[in-house]
């Protein structure tokens, strides 16, 4: 029984999903404070995240409705399932997706805002699609980015808190955005 002065319990939903036929990543995120699902699509090359509001290609009723649309266009393999989106990188030809795959409410706040802690998260790895180096700057190249996945992937995250408190935010405006703002906090 939901309790008089406190927000309705939503979970937020994020999924990674891989087209095959586009060759395209794409993170369907459904933050608990929205009504919304958000489908943000992973430049191949870049890494850089697009959303650029537009319904039905790029903002859905439900995750489901983003993952079918997904699924017209050709096979679509989905490679996490999540609560909550903790961070994303792009080192060199990589891109970094950390996904909080389980957490636990540990507080609640005045008007129901939960405090939740992950309990299990993991860094999920997308090659980009960029041009080959030559083999004398490779391997350097190569060894560099090892360490800088292995620096960012091996900070401890299991553990820490977030707060599912809706903030105002834009996340992005106008055509070809970058969102660079979708709501990650939300659990």
């Amino acid at each position: 029984m939901e309790q008089r002065g406190t927000a309705p319990h939503k979970e937020s939903v994020v999924l990674l999903a891989y087209s095959e036929v586009k060759k395209k990543h794409y993170i369907i995120a459904k933050p608990a404070h929205s009504s919304k699902a958000q489908l943000i699509r992973i430049d191949p090359e870049s890494g850089v995240l697009k959303w650029d509001q537009a319904v039905g290609r790029d903002t859905f009723d439900s995750e489901a409705e983003a993952l079918a649309y997904l699924q017209e266009q050709g096979r679509v393999e989905v490679l996490a399932h999540g609560k909550a989106v903790l961070g994303y990188a792009v080192l060199g030809p990589v891109a970094l997706l950390l996904v909080a795959e389980a957490v636990r409410v540990s507080g609640v706040l005045p008007g129901g805002h939960e405090i939740k802690t992950v309990t299990q998260s993991k860094w999920h790895r997308i090659n980009l699609q960029q041009p080959e180096l030559d083999p004398i700057n490779q391997a350097a190249a190569k060894a560099e980015l090892d360490r800088g996945i292995d620096k960012t992937t091996n900070f401890p995250v299991d553990g820490a808190q977030q707060q599912t408190a809706a903030a105002s935010r834009s996340s992005s405006s106008g055509s070809g955005s970058t969102a660079g703002g979708t709501d990650s906090g939300s659990s």
